[in-house]
């Protein structure tokens, strides 16, 4: 497994991190390679230290590098649609010309990329160089001409400069990569259709006043810090003016509305930002163009309010992080639909596309072998199974039937597909993307509204469903204390597959909020030891509701829960389960991986329902507490809820007091007979009817550091 590991070797004095300096950085590094040893031979252990030395020498080389890539990307893209641009402009203001003028020009084309292959030839460089330092200044960047990397950005610059001038020739040939919306809208009927009257024109002394269409193209939105992150100035190419000649003495009744201006905003970072108002599309976007013009909204974090926009970044951040299921609906919709636009797919295109939601393996995209496979060729898989496990069901009945016995099981079940809730989440996700085009002038209408699931109908649907409502955690609580974890002499006493279901059995925490426990969050206040739930470094909550003080249940205390902060403490740990690793997600949360773990050692040992999962535990908790007859408001902050009493929330600020939050976690006691393996001290004495029961496993005494073994 250490071959998965970047950089992570296994010797036979344990684990090593060994990396080599890039070449692109060996000029200030020596000796070429780094090799620390990680005093450690359990893998986890040193995948994990592995992990944060690698994260580090990224940082330490890349500092080094003295133009990044996106500095680079963003001089290339910008040089090029300056000269497109400038090209372009140039020649709807020239006037008429003769043959003999427009083959010059072409001569003088031609003439400049001779002269580039030429430079490319002998390796000359100054004709990048000259183009490198000029976009610079437009950008308002500072390059040093000495930079190690400027030899590779004037080269990649020499070629840009080639293809540059071959899109003019075309272009000056009438020769375009790309179509104008124009005439598919009127092809479609999308386009707004003019009046059957007369229009009313008055004479006027100056020009007609036409509308000014910008003509770049949105950016690649792949790579959003390029994109996003513009100077304030100087970047933009104002709009051409009108032609003096065209329509004088004449104007329409209605004047065209014009372009919306540029927003800027800046953020605490001092991080200029532009809106989609000042990023227009010269031809009708793409769908996907669309998805990612709001996605790219979203992730800088625009809140808008009709004409208002504000820019949140913690509100952009907090979409990034959540962000697993609106890019799976982006991949759905590049699969079905493609590169189409709104105004090419039809009624039939848009059923098509809801029928293909609801037949969508409910584990797309989580298998290995399914990575990479189009959305619909899963679909046909699936429903090629689907079909043979229905035959063979048909075939198991008519011989049952024939032979008059019982039907056995056919081993095979009908695969599940994606839920009318989630078929629904993805379909607002798109509604919101499409709605943002709309309130941005991309798009006249969101054709696909029609299409998104209501709740009446969404509550039709779930009724054909089975059930999936999670289950209270009864007797199996109790049998899954008799198991290894909580019987065997060789459990850690930081095991968090130990702790974390009691806690949330007894304390009603989320997982989250138990993985990441530190040291500093047990506290104890006038005797009562309590868990400080807050958000800190390494630390995050699911709202403001969930800050909170708990107290400590007496059960946990007796099974040696402060036996445990103390012994982390001791080690000079953080955490109070350090073990527990985040997940490679976005969101990058314990809760991921310790689920899977959780489930799968259920699975071990017989336990395993799909319904009754580690939350429910947390469920089960708020049971009791409801049937114990906890007051709401004490019940809503137990739990971390929204607290709706103003009383409480104006009077009340700081929660309800240590001695009365106690008294409700202890007034609920449950079976722990089953736990042999107990950490706590066993001279004190036992609070309790039903810890004070004698145990039948006497635990070994354990102190120091052999207690983590």
């Amino acid at each position: 497994m250490a071959r998965l590991q970047p950089h992570l070797e296994q010797r036979r004095t344990g684990y090593y991190w060994r990396r080599r300096v890039p070449i692109s950085a060996r000029a200030w590094f020596n000796p070429a390679f780094f090799c620390f040893p990680l005093r450690t031979h359990v893998l986890r252990e040193a995948a994990a230290v592995a992990r944060r030395i690698t994260a580090i020498s990224d940082i330490c080389f890349c500092a080094e590098i003295d133009v990044s890539p996106d500095v680079m990307e963003r001089l290339l893209v910008t040089y090029a649609r300056l000269e497109i641009e400038t090209a372009d402009r140039l020649r709807a203001h020239t006037g008429p010309r003769t043959r003999a003028a427009a083959t010059a020009a072409l001569e003088v084309e031609a003439a400049i990329r001779a002269s580039l292959r030429d430079a490319i030839f002998t390796c000359e460089r100054d004709p990048g160089l000259r183009a490198v330092e000029a976009t610079a200044r437009h950008l308002g960047l500072e390059i040093a001409g000495e930079d190690a990397d400027m030899p590779v950005l004037a080269d990649r610059m020499i070629r840009l400069m080639l293809e540059v001038s071959e899109e003019r020739e075309r272009r000056a040939q009438g020769i375009f990569t790309e179509t104008q919306p124009f005439l598919r809208m009127a092809l479609t009927g999308s386009g707004p259709l003019c009046s059957a009257a007369k229009p009313t024109v008055s004479p006027v002394s100056g020009p007609l006043q036409m509308p000014a269409f910008a003509t770049r193209r949105r950016p690649p939105t792949d790579d959003l810090a390029s994109v996003l992150l513009c100077p304030a100035s100087g970047e933009d190419t104002p709009a051409g003016e009108p032609d003096g000649q065209m329509g004088a003495g004449v104007s329409t009744a209605v004047a065209p509305s014009p372009l919306p201006d540029p927003v800027i905003f800046s953020d605490a970072s001092c991080t200029v930002r532009y809106s989609e108002a000042a990023l227009p599309l010269a031809a009708e976007p793409t769908l996907l163009e669309l998805f990612d013009i709001w996605f790219a909204s979203m992730s800088q974090g625009i809140i808008k309010q009709d004409a208002l926009q504000i820019v949140e970044v913690s509100a952009g951040e907090s979409f990034l992080r959540n962000s697993d299921t609106t890019k799976s609906t982006r991949r759905i919709l590049a699969d079905i639909l493609g590169d189409q636009r709104m105004s090419e797919v039809t009624g039939p295109d848009w059923q098509r596309f809801v029928s293909l939601l609801f037949r969508i393996p409910k584990t797309h995209g989580k298998a290995s072998a399914d990575r990479g496979k189009p959305i619909t060729d899963l679909v046909k898989e699936a429903d090629r199974k689907d079909a043979t496990a229905l035959a063979r069901r048909a075939a198991d009945k008519l011989l049952t039937t024939r032979s008059g016995q019982s039907p056995a099981a056919s081993g095979m079940d009908l695969i599940r597909r994606l839920s009318p809730r989630t078929v629904q989440r993805h379909q607002m996700t798109l509604a919101a993307a499409f709605n943002h085009a709309v309130s941005l002038g991309l798009i006249p209408e969101n054709r696909f509204r029609g299409y998104v699931l209501k709740d009446k109908t969404l509550a039709k649907l779930q009724k054909n469903q089975p059930d999936t409502q999670r289950k209270l955690w009864g007797d199996e609580f109790t049998t899954l204390l008799r198991t290894k974890t909580w019987t065997s002499a060789k459990t850690r006493i930081d095991d968090e597959l130990y702790w974390a279901p009691l806690i949330a059995r007894l304390l009603g925490l989320r997982s989250e909020e138990i993985l990441q426990l530190q040291c500093v969050n047990i506290r104890t206040t006038d005797g009562i030891p309590y868990i400080d739930i807050v958000k800190g470094t390494g630390q995050s909550l699911k709202s403001s509701n969930a800050r909170r003080l708990v107290p400590i249940h007496s059960q946990l205390v007796e099974l040696g829960f402060l036996d445990l902060v103390a012994h982390q403490r001791k080690l000079g740990e953080q955490r109070l389960f350090p073990r527990a690793m985040r997940a490679k997600t976005a969101k990058e949360t314990y809760t991921a991986n310790f689920t899977k773990s959780f489930a799968y050692y259920r699975k071990c040992n017989d336990i395993y329902d799909a319904r009754m999962d580690f939350h429910a535990l947390r469920t089960t908790f708020h049971t009791d507490l409801v049937a114990d007859g906890v007051p709401d408001t004490a019940r809503r902050y137990i739990m971390g809820h929204d607290n709706p009493d103003v009383g409480i929330v104006n009077y009340l600020p700081e929660g309800f007091s240590l001695a009365t939050l106690q008294a409700i976690i202890d007034r609920r006691q449950i079976a722990l007979t089953a736990v042999s393996m107990r950490f706590g001290k066993m001279d004190g004495r036992r609070n309790g009817p039903v810890l004070a029961v004698a145990n039948p496993h006497p635990m070994p005494k354990v102190t120091g550091r052999r207690s983590a073994s």
